[in-house]
């Protein structure tokens, strides 16, 4: 009597799921080209959007971004700027700001589809910058699940 999974089978299958798998991933970063032709695996992040927010009559301020690296400065205008960095410009993967009375919402846009790919092969990846005023005293709260929050001269009643 044969036996179906011979030891010459299921190393074709090994090897067939082996040479699938190489190519989903080769077609993730094929997919992922500029106008130029660079893969973004050979692409660094650049300034690709800045936002600048009012925060008159502004009690709260509520940051929330997951993997990226969120850098607070402190600057001498009257605004919040945010500034996002990132491998990938699009629109729809910029920030989503809000407001509701006297907060101010800031949120990370979409990401692409398969970013733990993605980050594996350095193919898209951000990080932020917020300037908060000198003389923003209010509260300022800041979630970046697995990314670094950097700032250490910043003076705002803030949870982190």
């Amino acid at each position: 009597m044969k036996r179906f999974f011979t030891i010459k089978r299921m190393i074709v299958l090994f090897i067939l799921l082996l040479l699938i798998t190489m190519c989903i991933i080769a077609s993730c970063i094929s997919l992922t080209t500029t106008p130029n032709n660079k893969t973004l695996v050979q692409m660094e992040k650049h300034l690709v959007n800045t936002q600048e927010i009012a925060l008159e009559n502004i009690n709260s301020v509520d940051i929330a971004y997951s993997w990226e690296n969120i850098t607070l400065f402190e600057s001498d205008t009257n605004t919040l700027i945010l500034k996002e960095y990132m491998s990938i410009d699009k629109s729809n993967y910029y920030a989503h700001i809000s407001n509701s009375g006297d907060k101010i919402f800031i949120k990370k846009g979409s990401r692409p589809f398969g970013i733990g790919i993605g980050i594996l092969f350095n193919v898209f990846n951000a990080r932020v910058e917020v300037y908060l005023p000198k003389s923003y005293t209010k509260n300022i709260k800041i979630k970046a699940s697995s990314g670094k929050i950097e700032g250490g001269d910043i003076d705002t009643h803030s949870e982190i």
